[in-house]
C-alpha cells in the first residue's frame, strides 16, 4: 500500500494506534493480512468525491497529511477518538425506547412508507440518463444494478433495515469478495451489529471517514457466554457499506438515531399512563361509609366501640380445612371497602351509605395530548392515531392532506439516506468488477462520474401521488391556457408549463407523427378494406399502364 496516498497514511497510523490483547498494540504491517486480508483489495474502489473535495479545502485539508484526533491519556496519534466506549448501553435504550408500543406505531408508519414495491416489483432504482453512454450500455448499467441489489434482498429485509435505520441511528454491511478473483466483484453483504464497529475519522470535525474499526468478540473456550477478549480489525472505507441518520449528538461526536426527536415524549407519555392507571386503581372501587350510633359516649369510649366493630367487620368466619373447625381470617380487602364515622346521642341513629368511585375515569384528553405529540415531534400526522379515521383524501380536506404532504417528504429524506448508501456500494462494485473479457473494470469501461450516477426509492404511494397528481393537473390547466394564446408557441409552453426539455419536445413530435401515420393507416382500412395495400398498388400500376383505377374498394382482397 502506498505511504502518499490518503488511505495510506490510515493504514500507516493505525499502526501504533490499536489496542489488542491486554495493552499490547498491533504490529499492522505484518498482522494486516492475517486480521483483514481482504483490506487491500478495497483500497481506492469506492467514491472519491468526498477526498478531492477535502484535498482542496482550506478548512478541512490538512497539509501534513495527519489525522488531528487525539487519544485520551497519551500522547499517540490515533484514528478512532471517537469510539463510544457506552455505545452499547446508549443502542439498548434507543431499542428498549422503539418497543414501547406508541414509538412502535410512528416507526412502523415510517417504515411502511419507505419501502414500496413499483409496478415492476422495483424497491429502488438507478438513473443514469444524463450520461453520454449509449441506450445499450445503459441498459446494461441498469441490469447490472438490478442484480447487484438482489443481494441486499430488499423485497424481504429492506422493513429491517429501515427500522434499525431509525431506531440504532447506523447500518453497516460488509462487502464480500472472493479474494483470490475479485474482479467478479461484490458478490454478497454480511450485516454487522451496529454495537461491534465504529466509523474512523481523520479530522477534528467529523468530516471524513477513513475507515472502520471493528471489536470482534473473542469467546472464552470454557465458557461460551463470556467474552474472553475483542480483537481490533481495520477495515478500508471501501470495504463496508455505511448508512447513518445524518443526525449528530450535541458534541459532534456520534450518530444518533431519528427516534431521539421523541424521547422527551416517550417519558412523558409513559409516565403519563402509570399515573393513570395508579389513579383508576385507587378511585375506581366503591366505598361504604359506617355512620355508628355511640350514644352518650365519650371520645375514647368511642373509638374503642369504632375499633371493636371495625375489627369484627374486617375478620370473616371460614373453614379451616388444616386443622378442622371455624377461624378468623384476616380480610386486608374489607380495609379499602370502608369509612367509619361515630354518631353523637340525638342523631337519627346507624346507617350505611355508598361513597361513589372516582368520577370522570373514561376522560384521557392529558394522555391524548402525549400521545399526539409524541406523533408530531416523530414526524408522524396525528390523524393515524385513530384507525377507524377515515378521513377523505382531497382539496377539501386541506389540514389533513398537508400533514400527510409533510410526512411524505420526511419519509423522501430518510430514503435517501439509504439510496445514496446503496448507490456508494454499487460505485464500488464496478471499480471491483471486471467487464466481460476485459482486463478493465465496469467504471473504467464506461468512464463513469460519480455525479452521472443516481439512485432513488419509491416514494410514498398515497398522498405524495396525489399532491403529484393534483400539481400535474394544474400544469396542463396552465399548458391548455397559453396553448390557446395565439401569440405563444405550444412548444414554448410546453417547456414553460409542463417542464420538457428539447429532447422530450422532440420525443413528442415524433409520436405525434407516428399516431397520424396509424391514424391514416385505420381510416385507409375503414374506406377500402384491409386489401387497401394492394388495391393502392393495383391503381398505380394500371394509372402508369393508361387504364381506370378500381374504385371497388379492397373488401374482397
Amino acid at each position: 500500500m502506498a505511504d502518499n496516498s490518503r488511505s495510506g497514511s490510515f493504514f500507516r497510523n493505525l499502526r501504533n494506534s490499536i489496542p489488542y490483547q491486554g495493552g499490547l498494540f498491533l504490529d499492522l504491517e505484518h498482522e494486516i493480512d492475517f486480521l483483514n486480508p481482504k483490506f487491500k483489495e478495497f483500497e481506492n474502489r469506492g467514491s472519491k468525491r468526498q477526498d478531492i473535495l477535502q484535498k482542496h479545502s482550506i478548512t478541512y485539508g490538512n497539509p501534513n497529511d495527519e489525522p488531528y484526533a487525539l487519544i485520551g491519556g497519551d500522547n499517540n496519534v490515533s484514528l478512532y477518538a471517537n469510539i463510544q466506549e457506552n455505545k452499547l448501553g446508549r443502542i439498548k435504550d434507543y431499542r428498549i425506547m422503539a418497543a414501547y408500543p406508541v414509538v412502535s406505531e410512528c416507526i412502523d408508519n415510517i417504515c411502511d412508507e419507505m419501502i414500496n414495491l413499483d409496478d415492476v416489483n422495483n424497491i429502488i432504482k438507478i438513473d443514469i440518463d444524463q450520461t453520454e453512454l449509449k441506450d445499450s450500455h445503459k441498459q446494461e448499467l441498469e441490469d447490472e444494478f438490478k442484480s447487484f441489489m438482489a443481494i441486499y434482498d430488499l423485497e424481504q429485509n429492506g422493513w429491517s433495515y429501515a427500522r434499525n435505520l431509525l431506531v440504532e441511528g447506523e447500518l453497516f454491511f460488509e462487502h464480500i469478495i472472493d479474494k483470490s478473483n475479485p474482479g467478479l466483484g461484490i458478490l454478497g453483504v454480511v450485516p454487522i451489529p451496529v454495537e461491534l464497529i465504529d466509523p474512523i475519522y481523520d479530522n477534528m470535525q467529523n468530516f471524513m471517514i477513513r475507515g472502520f474499526l471493528e471489536r470482534k468478540p473473542i469467546l472464552d473456550p470454557k465458557n461460551p457466554n463470556k467474552v474472553e477478549r475483542y480483537e481490533y480489525i481495520p477495515m478500508d472505507k471501501n470495504q463496508i457499506a455505511y448508512m447513518n441518520s445524518g443526525i449528530w449528538n450535541e458534541d459532534h461526536t456520534c450518530r444518533i438515531p431519528y427516534i431521539e426527536n421523541g424521547r422527551k415524549d416517550y417519558r412523558r407519555l409513559s409516565l403519563i399512563e402509570d399515573s393513570i392507571v395508579i389513579y383508576r386503581l385507587a378511585r375506581a372501587p366503591e366505598r361504604l361509609i359506617f355512620n355508628i350510633d355511640v350514644g352518650n359516649m365519650n371520645t375514647q369510649q368511642q373509638q374503642q366501640y369504632l375499633q371493636g366493630l371495625m375489627h369484627k367487620y374486617w375478620n370473616s368466619k371460614t373453614f379451616d380445612i388444616a386443622n378442622g373447625g371455624v377461624t378468623q381470617k384476616f380480610d386486608p380487602q374489607s380495609m379499602l371497602d370502608a369509612f367509619w364515622f361515630p354518631k353523637r346521642k340525638g342523631s337519627e341513629g346507624s346507617s350505611v351509605s355508598t361513597l361513589p368511585a372516582g368520577q370522570n375515569l373514561s376522560k384521557l384528553e392529558d394522555l391524548e395530548y402525549f400521545r399526539n405529540a409524541l406523533y408530531t415531534s416523530l414526524g408522524v400526522p396525528t390523524n393515524r392515531t385513530n384507525p377507524e379515521d377515515k378521513a377523505a383524501i382531497g382539496t377539501q380536506n386541506a389540514d389533513i392532506l398537508r400533514a400527510e404532504l409533510k410526512f411524505a417528504r420526511l419519509v423522501i429524506r430518510l430514503q435517501k439516506l439509504l439510496a445514496n448508501g446503496f448507490k456508494n456500494s454499487f460505485i464500488t462494485h464496478l471499480k471491483l468488477k471486471k467487464y466481460e473479457n476485459s482486463d478493465r473494470s465496469w467504471w473504467e469501461e464506461f468512464n463513469l462520474s460519480e455525479d452521472e450516477i443516481k439512485t432513488k426509492m419509491n416514494p410514498p404511494s398515497n398522498y405524495y401521488q396525489l399532491r403529484e397528481i393534483q400539481k400535474l393537473e394544474l400544469s396542463m390547466n396552465l399548458f391548455t391556457t397559453a396553448k390557446g394564446t395565439e401569440f405563444i408557441s405550444p412548444s414554448l409552453a410546453a417547456k414553460d408549463y409542463l417542464k420538457w426539455d428539447d429532447t422530450r419536445l422532440q420525443a413528442n413530435q415524433e409520436w405525434k407523427r407516428k399516431d397520424a401515420a396509424f391514424a391514416w393507416e385505420i381510416a385507409q382500412i375503414t374506406n377500402q378494406g384491409p386489401g387497401w395495400k394492394k388495391l393502392i398498388q393495383q391503381n398505380i400500376e394500371a394509372a402508369n399502364n393508361g387504364g381506370e383505377p378500381n374504385m371497388n374498394g379492397g373488401l374482397g382482397a
